[in-house]
């Protein structure tokens, strides 16, 4: 009996107490800004190096490399957002036409269109468009 009430005190004082709570928090913001700061140091240092050789060929060849790689992770990227948003995989029953027409999300492929002509006839900037397809998205529930 003595050692559960002792046990339980234990417990309550080191989980529940405010010197446990209090801190934590803020020694996760703190780590989190050291961090920031390193990586911000690592990318000065790298350019301060990589500067030096701006003008080998080597460097502009490892760049020109990197053109082609980086726009293929961006195409790849925005295609899988594109099936995520336009297609439903689960209702495809095979190769017929009412099964593809259940495949296609066409409330998103309208809403896509509109904002692409909205985009080119009214020129209006992006967030625009992202905050009108987020109302337009709630009300007719995507």
């Amino acid at each position: 009996h003595y050692y559960c009430y002792y046990y339980y005190c234990y417990f309550y004082y080191y989980h529940y107490s405010y010197s446990y709570y209090d801190y934590h928090y803020y020694y996760y913001f703190i780590v989190i800004i050291v961090i920031i700061v390193i990586i911000i140091i690592i990318i000065i240092i790298i350019s301060k190096i990589m500067e030096q050789f701006k003008n080998s060929p080597a460097v502009q060849g490892v760049f020109k490399g990197l053109r082609p790689a980086s726009t293929g992770l961006i195409v790849a990227a925005g295609l899988s957002v594109a099936k995520l948003a336009f297609l439903n995989l689960e209702s495809w029953t095979g190769l017929n036409w009412s099964s593809l027409a259940a495949v296609i999300n066409w409330k998103a492929v309208v809403l896509a269109v509109a904002v692409y002509l909205g985009l080119v006839k009214f020129k209006k900037h992006p967030i625009v468009y992202i905050a009108l397809s987020a109302i337009v998205g709630m009300i007719f529930q995507f």
